[in-house]
């Protein structure tokens, strides 16, 4: 029997919807929390929001296992998210492997078998499409539906309302060396997560690290080892946890947000990726500085203020990310 969405899932929409109202977020900040609240809500194990640019479909918000997808754009007419915002209609993909929407190798590689994905609209004009994503077969009911189409309805009224949405939509998103999300898209993605924590609690932890004298790569080896260098690195720092993201916000500098886990848990998987990283031949023995800092009651400033004064401690001396941020 098909039901509708639950009087919790209904209240925990009106909550978003009164979170945003109540807020200073901006669009892409919109964007990233209903992305989030629409992995939560349907207990789906990713999430994405895709929004049409010209003759394309850009990745403006990811979040679990599908984060690194963020900026990634992709003919609008093809695919599972293509026939959804062509057709405006709510697609349910049962079993990846078997659907002829969707492509069955990305979805293997990405440890994809169910979609959900229903149309974003502007208006009355469908603009994007809100996807949920799951690893079991058939995990998306009809409750599912309504629900993701519930949030997709909060999100379409924001950009309806969004003046600047063409100017924000030309700037990209993703890094083009090593693929990861760019600092804009690490600056937009604190602001969500610490909203998030504010609004529901839970704890939040950043983790910023560069490459130790990277420059001497660049100098003695050449930028394009360099560039090797720094893709191999990125390749690495992809392998968090899915409910995580790693950026590249600079020349050699990088951060991961740990959502859901505080500063023991996220110093434990950093020494993990550091061992990848000093380990694979591709990073070339490169060496690197990091610092943790989890999120005490503050805003996205004080817990980068945070893990900044963590790498000074580490390392006495160290002044890049001082340079970089501008002090």
């Amino acid at each position: 029997m098909e039901h509708p969405p639950s009087h919790q899932r209904l209240l925990a929409i009106i909550e978003t919807q009164n979170e945003i109202a109540g807020s200073t977020l901006d669009l892409e900040q919109i964007m990233a929390l209903i992305v989030r609240r629409a992995q939560s809500l349907i207990s789906a194990e990713a999430a994405a929001f895709e929004l049409a640019e010209g003759r394309n479909l850009v990745h403006r918000a990811a979040s679990g296992s599908v984060g690194t997808l963020l900026g990634i754009r992709r003919p609008a007419d093809q695919g599972f998210s293509g026939q959804c915002l062509q057709t405006a209609e709510i697609l349910n993909c049962t079993d990846a492997s078997q659907d002829p929407r969707v492509d069955p190798e990305g979805c293997r590689s990405m440890g994809v078998v169910s979609m959900l994905g229903v149309p974003v609209r502007r208006a009355s004009e469908p603009v994007g499409v809100l996807t949920v994503y799951s690893s079991a077969v058939g995990a998306f009911q009809y409750s599912d539906e309504r629900t993701l189409d519930l949030l997709a309805g909060v999100l379409g009224a924001h950009l309806t309302r969004a003046d600047n949405l063409l100017p924000g939509a030309t700037e990209p998103l993703q890094d083009p060396l090593t693929g990861l999300p760019n600092r804009r898209a690490f600056e937009q993605r604190l602001g969500s997560e610490v909203a998030r924590v504010r609004r529901h609690g839970g704890p939040l932890a950043l983790c910023l690290l560069d490459l130790d004298d990277f420059q001497e790569v660049n100098d003695t080896l050449g930028h394009p080892i360099g560039d090797e260098v720094l893709r191999a690195v990125g390749r690495r720092l992809v392998h968090v946890r899915g409910e995580d993201t790693a950026f590249r916000v600079g020349g050699d500098e990088f951060a991961i947000i740990f959502s859901g886990i505080g500063d023991a848990g996220a110093r434990i998987a950093v020494r993990r990726l550091e061992t990848a990283i000093m380990s694979d031949p591709g990073c070339g023995g490169v060496e690197i500085s990091w610092a943790v800092a989890e999120l005490n009651g503050g805003d996205p400033a004080e817990l980068l203020a945070a893990a900044r004064a963590d790498l000074r401690d580490t390392k006495p001396g160290h002044q890049s990310w001082d340079a970089f941020w501008g002090d």
